[in-house]
C-alpha cells in the first residue's frame, strides 16, 4: 500500500470514528432515550420559589430534548451527588458552592441563576451537575442550563 493511501485509509477511519461525537461513556443519553425516563435527584432541603421555578424549567427543558419523562427524588446533596458519581441518577439539582470539591469528580453545568458578587460570590449557587464523561448527555444538559440561565425576553 502507499503511503498516500495509507494516510487516506487513516483520515478516512478517523473521520468514521468521528461521526457519533460526543459519546457517554457508560450510555446515559442512549438509555434515557430507550428507557424514556431519566432520573434526577434534587437537593433538600428545599430551595427558595425562584429556585424551585428554575429547576422545573431545567427538567421541563430536558423532557423536551430527549421526549423521556423525569423520576425526581428528593436528598441530600452527598447523597444524591454520591448516587450520581456511581451512575444511580443522571442529573442533580441544587445550590452547590463554586469551590466545592464536588466540581472536580462531577460535571457542574453553567449557574442556573446568576451569582452574587463580592464576597458572596463564594455562596452556594443552584447548579445542575452530571457525571463526568457523558459528553452527548452532558451537551444537551448544558444548552438546558444556559436556556434557564439566560431567558429569552
Amino acid at each position: 500500500m502507499t503511503l498516500s493511501r495509507m494516510l487516506g485509509a487513516l483520515v478516512l477511519a478517523g473521520a468514521v470514528g468521528c461521526a457519533e461525537l460526543p459519546k457517554d461513556a457508560e450510555g446515559t443519553l442512549d438509555r434515557v432515550r430507550a428507557e424514556g425516563l431519566f432520573r434526577v435527584g434534587i437537593v433538600a432541603p428545599g430551595a427558595d420559589p425562584g429556585q424551585r421555578h428554575q429547576q422545573h424549567q431545567m427538567i421541563r427543558g430536558v423532557v423536551a430534548a430527549t421526549a423521556a419523562r423525569a423520576a425526581i427524588s428528593m436528598g441530600p446533596s452527598e447523597r444524591l451527588l454520591v448516587q450520581l458519581e456511581q451512575g444511580e441518577i443522571d442529573l442533580v439539582l441544587g445550590a452547590l458552592a463554586p469551590d466545592s470539591p464536588w466540581s472536580k469528580r462531577v460535571t457542574l453545568l453553567p449557574p442556573l441563576e446568576q451569582p452574587a458578587e463580592g464576597d458572596a460570590a463564594r455562596a452556594p449557587v443552584l447548579h445542575a451537575a452530571a457525571r463526568n464523561g457523558e459528553n452527548a448527555w452532558i451537551k444537551i444538559l448544558y444548552r438546558e442550563a444556559q436556556a434557564v440561565a439566560e431567558p429569552q425576553s
